[in-house]
């Protein structure tokens, strides 16, 4: 009964690191370019907006979605030319191999 108990927190306690890295893992799939896309049509929503509200003139919206626009060219640029990172579990070997090679020490 305890070594079922053991194995069984061994078991949670590895879920509990590895879910972080796992998550970690698929949100940094992502470049910063495409994050950088998404706050610049949220800065041009927010223009429209402003707009409808009479908060800024016309010529102020013009130029603010010039300027947006240049950044998110920039941004797409960016996007465009990067290379999907792949990744491989080798972060993940170190913990794979640790419970047969750490006897030998």
């Amino acid at each position: 009964m305890f070594w079922i108990i053991c194995a069984a927190l061994t078991a949670a306690v590895g879920l509990a690191i590895m879910a972080p890295l796992m998550r970690a893992r698929a949100t940094a799939a992502q470049p910063a370019a495409a994050f950088d896309l998404r706050v610049y049509r949220d800065q041009l929503r927010e223009v429209d907006r402003d707009l409808e509200r009479g908060v800024i003139s016309a010529e102020d919206a013009a130029r603010l979605r010039t300027e947006i626009g240049r950044k998110v060219l920039e941004a797409d640029r960016r996007l465009s030319q990067a290379a999907p990172e792949e990744r491989t579990g080798a972060a993940f070997w170190p913990l794979a191999c640790w419970p047969c090679c750490s006897w030998r020490r």
